[in-house]
């Protein structure tokens, strides 16, 4: 009986230090086995992860859908979700390394608006201004029309109120 006390013990001490790394964002492996083989699913599985604020979990799940299905219609969507969690925590450059990747995977996409808007602002975040307005103007030429043109021209407004931000 002590045995499979210390056992339980010792299960729930690991599911505890799992469940607070994940919500460290720490990217740790995930038992595959548990994840459903219908595309669907598994997007749902990895919405649920981001929505709960489990970043690391939906960016192993990311990466495993991205695997298993990299044609699948939701694959822009995936990419990019890995990119959000990563702004979400505010780990930019790691934010933008997602972001190029979605830009050169998926240029065609129906996202590249708001890919670009997110680009533009983590590297005002950085402190690079040059690049942030050089993806502004891309926005704001390219993609007028778009929601996020207004939301370009409001992040150039900051760049130009926090000039000493910038380092580029």
């Amino acid at each position: 009986h002590e045995i499979e006390t210390v056992g339980a013990a010792t299960e729930d001490a690991n599911r505890k230090v799992v469940d607070f790394a994940l919500a460290a964002g720490l990217d740790l492996p995930i038992d595959t086995s548990k994840v459903p083989d219908k595309p669907k699913e598994h997007f749902a599985m990895i919405k649920a992860s981001y929505d709960a604020g489990r970043y690391g979990e939906a960016r192993e799940l990311a990466k495993l859908f991205l695997q298993r299905t990299p044609k699948d219609e939701a694959a822009d969507d995936v990419q990019f979700l890995v990119a959000r969690s990563f702004v979400a925590q505010k780990r930019w450059a790691k934010a933008l390394g997602a972001l190029r990747q979605f830009t050169e995977v998926y240029p065609k996409s129906e996202l590249n608006p708001e890919v670009l808007y997110e680009m533009a602002s983590a590297f005002f975040q950085l402190g690079d201004c040059t690049d942030a307005r050089i993806l502004v103007d891309t926005i704001t030429s390219k993609h007028g029309e778009s929601p996020f043109a207004a939301k370009a021209r409001t992040l150039q407004q900051e760049i130009n109120k926090q000039k000493s931000r910038c380092t580029s």
